[in-house]
């Protein structure tokens, strides 16, 4: 793909001043493309990138409905910020807060570039105060703007002015496609595929008294966030089966002595799955 010239320029500058870098934009704007971009600009200068991957819907390093912090090159697995929607409407405190911790971590492990990706969601009530959240509690050095013509200007006047920051205007690249529905569906059911791969039923078998819930309850077919003590996401689990003493999940995580928190997601697979959930 032809990438503007602008992309090119910033990178360069990104590369050579790095720091906290946070990319907005409507959706099947190129935002997740011009992170990979950023990613491969930093490997070819010797500079490892911490990306972290905030679109819930169609996430680049982890399943859907999850937050990603990943070192790139890859060493290890993501680590994963359940907030159990593919969308951030109705999640707001948990994806600020998500975030928020996601960045402050890379940070306090060393890193120098911190590349931060975003929802499309840009616009309304919702939209405008979530971003300002982000950029208030992050407080980005870059703030990379992916917009056609002025279509985020009315976001931008609202953003505060906060010292050290630089806001980047960059064209929408015109080769970018627009996704349709049905296709964004089924990468969101390929990213769920990758992620239960390795999964079997397993058991939690403590009592509830043990094991701490939040969201509807839990019910066949239900999406679930799974924590440890220290409020980590292990991973994801699908309940199969609940009974007195706890739940059947359909989860990659085998050490299921470690979970201590379920948070149940909105997301429903339905009763009848016999395989992956889809």
């Amino acid at each position: 793909m032809h990438l503007p010239e602008a992309w090119v320029e910033q990178a360069e500058k990104i590369t050579a001043e790095p720091g906290i870098v946070l990319v907005i934009g409507r959706s099947n704007a190129g935002k997740s493309t011009l992170i990979r971009f950023l990613t491969e600009a930093a490997s070819q200068r010797g500079l490892g990138a911490w990306v972290i991957d905030a679109d819930l819907g169609q996430a680049s390093f982890g399943p859907p409905t999850c937050m990603s912090l990943t070192v790139w090159p890859g060493k290890g697995p993501p680590v994963l910020r359940f907030i159990g929607s593919t969308s951030p409407a109705g999640r707001l405190p948990q994806v600020i807060v998500g975030i928020k911790l996601l960045v402050d971590r890379a940070v306090v492990q060393g890193a120098r570039l911190v590349l931060a990706d975003t929802s499309g969601m840009v616009q309304g009530h919702q939209g405008i105060l979530l971003k300002q959240c982000k950029v208030e509690l992050i407080r980005p050095r870059y703030l990379l703007v992916l917009q056609k013509g002025t279509e985020l200007e009315r976001l931008l006047k609202t953003l505060p002015s906060l010292a050290g920051m630089e806001i980047v205007r960059l064209p929408v690249s015109e080769q970018m496609r627009v996704r349709p529905a049905p296709e964004r569906s089924l990468y969101r059911q390929r990213q769920f595929a990758a992620h239960f791969q390795s999964a079997e039923l397993r058991s939690v078998s403590r009592p509830w008294s043990e094991v701490g819930l939040s969201g509807p309850e839990p019910a066949p077919g239900r999406l679930v966030g799974l924590l440890n003590c220290a409020g980590e996401t292990l991973g994801l689990g699908v309940v199969r089966r609940c009974f007195s003493g706890g739940l059947e999940l359909f989860t990659p995580v085998s050490k299921t002595e470690q979970i201590r928190f379920l948070q149940v997601s909105t997301v429903h697979f339905g009763e009848g799955w016999t395989e992956l959930p889809s």
